[in-house]
């Protein structure tokens, strides 16, 4: 997920920078055309569930993996609907 698609620097809020010191930050993502959540910690997980219902949950290790691949738009937004909808984690394949 090439971070400049991903995310409109215009509409992050908190800034970026600030994720080390904040649970979480939300993200408006040009690529999958909602707002994800990103995450610092997994033991905030819970908490940034109730309090962005409906959202997908990033860690950034996984925005990582995502700007890794090589696939398109498309296949971006079909892995994060299966992301979303089974409350997945996003690894890095060793194959």
């Amino acid at each position: 997920m090439r971070m400049h698609n991903l995310v409109n620097p215009d509409t992050v809020s908190p800034p970026l920078p600030i994720i080390p010191t904040n649970k979480w930050v939300l993200l408006d993502s040009d690529v999958l055309g909602e707002r994800i959540v990103v995450i610092r910690d997994k033991r905030w997980l819970m908490e940034a569930r109730q309090a962005h219902p409906g959202l997908a949950i990033y860690f950034p290790q996984e925005i990582k993996n995502l700007e890794r691949f090589k696939g398109s738009d498309d296949d971006i937004r079909v892995i994060h609907k299966a992301k979303k909808g089974w409350k997945a984690w996003i690894i890095r394949s060793q194959i």
